[in-house]
Parts: structure tokens; C-alpha cells; sequence
């Protein structure tokens, strides 16, 4: 089961995630709390990961090989917090906004 999580396949650019829309005339507070919600957070992180890590592996063990991928990307990208004042690489310290900086 993957809680709604829907995916879609480019022939170019691998598969992603959809990302939910938030409607236009919903309250900036209902607009919060679904863009902080687990269904809109989650497919932006995964499109945020290398095209070979978001393709299915067919190996045995296809969750410990992504796990292992996973680590070995999360070691290339600094905790750069933002700091009041000092311009940084990224918007904030957020993965979203941290690993296109850094995954080549």
C-alpha cells in the first residue's frame, strides 16, 4: 500500500511522484496544513533523488539496495542550516531544497 501516492513514468526523465495540487481558493491555513501533509511532502523528496535511485530495482533485495543508495546519497549533502543574515546554497535546510545542489 503507498497512501495514495501516485507515480508516473517519463520516457526521458524516469518515474516521479505526482505531486498533489492545492487548489487555488482553499484557505491559507487548510493550504498549510496540506502542503505539510505526508502526501504532498513525501512525492516532492522522491523526485528530488537521482533517476536511478527512483527506477525499481531487480535485484533480490531491492530495500536494502535502496537503503544503501539512499545513505550513500544522504552522505553528499552538509547540514547548512540557515542562518540569519549569511546566504547559504539552498532556500533552507530542507532535503527538498538541499540535494540539487549537491547530487550530481
Amino acid at each position: 500500500m503507498n497512501c495514495g501516492i501516485k507515480f508516473q513514468e517519463n520516457p526521458r526523465t524516469g518515474i516521479h511522484a505526482v505531486i498533489p495540487v492545492l487548489k487555488v481558493g482553499m484557505s491559507s491555513q487548510l493550504r498549510k496544513l496540506k502542503s505539510n501533509s505526508f502526501n504532498y511532502v513525501a512525492p516532492m523528496l522522491y523526485n528530488v533523488l537521482p533517476n536511478a535511485m527512483r527506477r525499481m530495482y531487480a535485484e533480490n533485495k531491492p530495500f536494502e539496495t535502496f537503503k544503501q543508495d539512499l545513505d550513500t546519497i544522504l552522505s553528499t549533502v552538509p547540514d547548512q542550516p540557515t542562518i540569519a543574515g549569511l546566504s547559504g546554497v539552498a532556500k533552507s535546510n530542507s532535503l527538498i531544497h538541499q540535494m540539487p545542489s549537491y547530487i550530481v
